[in-house]
């Protein structure tokens, strides 16, 4: 008993019921704040990602929407295309029709006015040789009479 080693470990003993106790509640303390920032830290992440996943549902969810409006815009996009397309064939169509239409009343115009000039040319030139034939004295009214029904049909 009276070794040094049974006075170490009687001071040994002495110092654990001393401060062991407290040494416990400091170290259960320690361990408590720990465990608790640890929970917390836990909750706070589960938070997060809770809220993470409520954006992320809501992005996906606008994402959804913007790709359904981009799809209704394309849709009206496509049948304005169309519209404007058949709007411009049939503009073309009744222009061609209206341009057709104008050149050839434009080009009767042109003949009956052609018809008319060569008429008065005709008759012109029937008037001056029938005033020569008539200075010259050689007219001759059977062969006006032979001529009357070409000249009629010619006229017309």
């Amino acid at each position: 008993m009276n070794t040094a080693e049974f006075w170490v470990l009687l001071a040994f003993v002495f110092f654990i019921i001393l401060f062991g106790k407290k040494c416990y509640v400091i170290v259960c303390d320690m361990l408590d704040e720990y465990i608790n920032t640890v929970k917390n830290d836990i909750n706070t992440a589960k938070r997060s990602n809770s809220d993470s996943q409520k954006l992320l549902d809501d992005a996906k969810k606008q994402g959804s929407e913007m790709q359904s409006k981009i799809d209704n815009m394309s849709d009206v996009y496509q049948k304005q295309t169309a519209e404007l397309q058949e709007f411009y064939n049939s503009s073309i169509s009744n222009f061609e029709k209206s341009s057709e239409k104008n050149l050839q009343s434009d080009i009767d115009f042109e003949v009956e006015s052609a018809k008319k000039d060569l008429v008065k040319k005709i008759e012109k030139d029937v008037i001056l040789k029938l005033k020569n034939n008539f200075k010259n004295k050689k007219f001759d009214i059977s062969v006006l009479k032979d001529n009357i029904s070409r000249i009629e049909e010619f006229l017309k």
